[in-house]
This record gives C-alpha cells, structure tokens and sequence, in this order.
C-alpha cells in the first residue's frame, strides 16, 4: 500500500470547520447530489429496514459511461433532498457517517493528487468556506504539510493526475499563482498578462511557437513592463455579460439567494424594461465608483475569488482524462486549445462576479459590505461554478459574440 502523500494547502482549508445550523445555506438544498458506486452498492444491503427501502426508491443510477464517483443521484423533493428530515440527515443519523456518500462526506472540500502531492482546497459554493477564501488578508497562501494519517476522506475519490503531459507544469502553475498574487500591478494588468500568456502557451503546446520556458520568461518579463491602457470598454459587453448571466438562469434551477442578489444588481443600475444598453453602461460607470470604496476596504476580495478559483481547477489545466472504470482521472490530457479555453472561463467567471458586484454596490449607495459581497460569490458559485452544462454553454455565447481568443476575453473586464 502506497504511503498517504503530502499535502498542499492554504490557511482558509486549514481553518475550515463547518458551523452547521448557524449557516445561512444548506448543502442539502437546491442542486443534485452525487452518490458514488461504492456508497450507492452499500444502501443495497444496509441494515436498517426503515431506511434501505428509502434508499432504493430515492436513488436512481446515472445513464452508462459515468464515472464511479458520480454512479448515482440523489432525487430532490421540492430542491432538497429527500433524505433530509427536520433539518438533519436521516443516513447520518440512522447509518453514520460511513455511509455518507463521498460528496456529502467531503464538501466543501476537494482534493487532487498531482505527482504524488495532495492538493487540497475548499469550494466556494459553502458560505463558511466563501468567507475564508474571499476574506484572507494573505491571499491564500499555499503551505505544506506532512501527510495526514490516518489519510482524511477527503482523499478517498481524489483524482490523481500525472503531469507529464505539459512540459513545464509546476513552473507554469507557480507563474499563475504568483501573477494573481502580484498586488504591485492592477487586477486588470495582470489579467490582460495572463490572457496573453495563455494564448502563447496554447500555441507552445501545439508546436506553433517558441518553448513552454519562453513563454514564461515572456510572461514574467511584461510584468515589469509600463502597460499599454485599455481601450475604453464598449456598451456592447454589458450586454455579453448579461447574456452570459440569464442563459444559466433560464435553463436551470436558481438558488434563492442568487436571485435577491441578482435583484439588487438589475436595481442598482435602475435596469428596467425601457432601459437601453447605453443607459445602462453609464450607470454602471458611475457606480464603479461605488464599488471602489469596497475594494479599498477589501482589495483582497477578487484577487481571492481568482486565486482559488486558479488553484482548484488546476488552472490552466482543466481538462483531464477519464477512465470510466475508475473514478479517478488517471492524467491531466492534452486537448488542443483546452488552455485557451480554461482562460475564457476565467474571464467569463470574473467579469460576471465584478460586474454583479459593481451594481449590487449601486444598490447599497456604497454600503456595499462584506456579507453581502460573500453572498454573492457564494451563491454564483452554486448556481454557475457547479452547473455541468454552464461552461459549454458560455463558450457558445462567447463566440458568437466574435470572442474565440484569450486576449480577446479582456474586453469583458476592461476598467
């Protein structure tokens, strides 16, 4: 048996214990819940005789070429779970926690095994663990620590990734990490560096140009550099934004906390029916300057919503190879243009959360404050970060609004 591996992790993951029923959210609510094979194959002959027949009836199997994490769903009743009874769970309370399925078992924390490391990080759809990451005056600063033993359930369904892949794969990831971190540059600056250095090693790894170590000497290179300003943004990409936000709400169920956010940004901007996208790109100019006093009392909180968002999806590696009979994802594979468009996902993510931000910050006369800001990510993250359809659907709005390059994404956050 293979020694539990080091872990990787930030202060927000160490200091994560979940609040139970002080949280203003609840993990049983409003989106599907996973059952993998193993814990879905327990149900079956479990032992008690009230609760097995409820297991039964309650879980259906994924259709075939799923994935042994994901063997499973949990049918919601009215968006929450079935399972759930005066406010507690009934597997929990009657089985334990052994028979917790893995995803109820771990969230909101995530793991990943990379050559041998455990990377472990904290979803931002948990209000508690949102708090942590957006609120961490240190920018979530990534430490190491000896191997946990007994190994935390966390580790149980890790996908474990091979690097081999990508030339340059940790000093690639170590750029990332230290470019969201480098506070010396505007937040626009150093996303416009990052669009660039992404198309380059997109064309890297096609064999279109120059060598992974290049690309990053170019990279670290321009952040010396004076910046060439933005163009002035158009009115046009309020409108992306807005397309790219109602295409996610008119497909799928919507967590209640998202809308009331949702309202206050569509009434911050005074957004009604008789509103042109003109009107409404004035208004949201001049409520940036509302949003600033935020950000002076905050200047971490976006860098915060990127770095973890960086840090959990193995930015800019997102896509991975999966063997369907193993839930572990055996390595992170090469598709052509997978860089570019983990990049254009990032943009898009964002340029959604600062805009919504921007106009809740209208709403409030500049009163915007942290719980407010925390809610919003938190219930973006629900309902956009966990949609298994939104990234797809996104990548279509995006180039049919002529943007298909990372450089060309930077039109969505221009300040």
């Amino acid at each position: 048996m293979l020694p539990p591996p080091n872990l990787r992790h930030t202060g927000a993951y160490a200091a994560f214990r979940c609040i139970g029923s002080a949280c203003e959210d609840n993990c049983c609510y409003d989106w599907s819940i996973p059952v993998d094979r193993r814990t879905y194959e327990m149900y079956q002959t479990c032992g008690d005789e009230g609760l097995r027949p409820q297991l039964r009836k309650l879980i259906t199997i994924r259709p075939a070429g799923g994935i042994d994490q994901d063997y499973a769903r949990i049918n919601l009743v009215n968006n929450q779970c079935p399972l759930l009874h005066e406010g507690l769970c009934s597997v929990h309370a009657g089985l334990g926690e052994s028979y917790l399925p893995e995803a109820c078992a771990s969230f909101p924390r995530s793991a990943v095994i990379i050559d041998g490391v455990q990377e472990n990080s904290l979803f931002l759809s948990c209000p508690e663990a949102a708090r942590l990451i957006l609120l961490d005056p240190d920018r979530n600063r990534i430490g190491e620590y000896p191997a946990e033993d007994p190994p935390n359930r966390v580790a149980d369904y890790a996908p474990v990734l091979d690097s081999t892949p990508y030339p340059d794969f940790h000093e690639v990831r170590e750029l990332v990490r230290q470019l969201l971190r480098a506070t010396s540059l505007p937040r626009w600056r150093r996303m416009v560096i990052l669009a660039r250095f992404c198309e380059d090693l997109n064309a890297a790894l096609a064999g279109r140009g120059g060598s992974v170590a290049e690309r990053i000497r170019f990279a670290r290179q321009a952040m010396t550099e004076e910046p060439a300003p933005l163009p002035e943004p158009p009115a046009a990409r309020l409108e992306i934004l807005l397309e790219l936000l109602v295409g996610r709400l008119s497909t799928e169920f919507t967590p209640r906390p998202f809308l009331e956010c949702y309202r206050e940004f569509m009434a911050g901007l005074d957004w009604g029916p008789l509103s042109t996208i003109d009107d409404i790109a004035v208004r949201h100019s001049a409520a940036g300057n509302h949003f600033a006093r935020f950000e002076a009392r905050y200047p971490q909180f976006l860098d915060n919503f990127l770095i973890s968002y960086a840090t959990r999806t193995v930015f800019p590696y997102g896509h991975r190879d999966t063997d369907p009979r193993t839930i572990q994802k055996i390595r992170i594979d090469y598709v052509e243009n997978a860089i570019r468009e983990q990049y254009l996902l990032l943009a898009v993510h964002y340029a959604a959360v600062r805009t919504l931000l921007i106009g809740m910050a209208a709403f409030h006369r500049g009163g915007l404050t942290a719980e407010h800001a925390v809610k919003l990510v938190q219930s973006y993250a629900k309902a956009y970060l966990h949609s298994g359809s939104y990234a797809s659907h996104a990548q279509q709005i995006l180039s049919s609004n002529g943007i298909q390059l990372a450089t060309e994404a930077t039109i969505l956050f221009a300040e």
